[in-house]
Formats: structure tokens, C-alpha cells, sequence
């Protein structure tokens, strides 16, 4: 085996790892989500309801984001001064309680 071999075969074992690493990563946060599209979530900022949701992970964990309109105190979509529907990502350890 040549070094140049040698590295092409590490190289492959990292991305393989890489990958299976990543799959445990967003199997571990599915399984830690309590949410669904549709419900409302609130943090420390306000509330939003679900439209999507993301994986976020690092070395040591991972979560979930959340994504959809912001809600006003009466559960009305807010919208700019355009009309267009104000949107935000709400982190999966920021949320407060769920509301509906």
C-alpha cells in the first residue's frame, strides 16, 4: 500500500464515519421531538406555530429548530407593514411550554 493509498482509505473511513455519525445525530433529536407542524410553540421571545422543522446538532448534541409565523398575543399571524407574514426560528431548548 502506497501513502497516497493509505490516505484515499482513511479518507474514505472518515466520511463513512462522518455520515453514520450525522444519521445517529438527527435519529436522536426525531426522537426527542415532541412537535408537529401545526402546533404552537412559545419561548422567551413569543409564540410561533409550526411549518417546519430542522436538525441542528454540534459535537456533543442535537436538536431540533423550529420555523413558522409569529403569532400575536391573540393567535393572529403578525405581519409586516407590507402585509408579508413575519417568520423566525424558534430553538428546541429555548421553548418555554407548548400552547395548543
Amino acid at each position: 500500500m502506497t501513502p497516497e493509498e493509505l490516505k484515499s482509505e482513511l479518507d474514505l473511513i472518515e466520511q463513512e464515519f462522518q455520515q453514520k455519525r450525522n444519521f445517529a445525530m438527527v435519529k436522536y433529536a426525531a426522537s426527542n421531538n415532541p412537535y408537529k407542524a401545526g402546533d404552537i410553540i412559545k419561548d422567551h421571545i413569543g409564540s410561533i406555530q409550526i411549518t417546519s422543522i430542522r436538525t441542528y446538532f454540534n459535537r456533543e448534541y442535537s436538536s431540533c429548530i423550529y420555523y413558522g409565523p409569529v403569532l400575536k398575543v391573540n393567535g393572529e399571524v403578525r405581519k409586516d407593514r407590507q402585509g408579508k407574514i413575519i417568520t423566525r426560528d424558534v430553538y428546541q431548548s429555548n421553548i418555554g411550554k407548548i400552547v395548543k
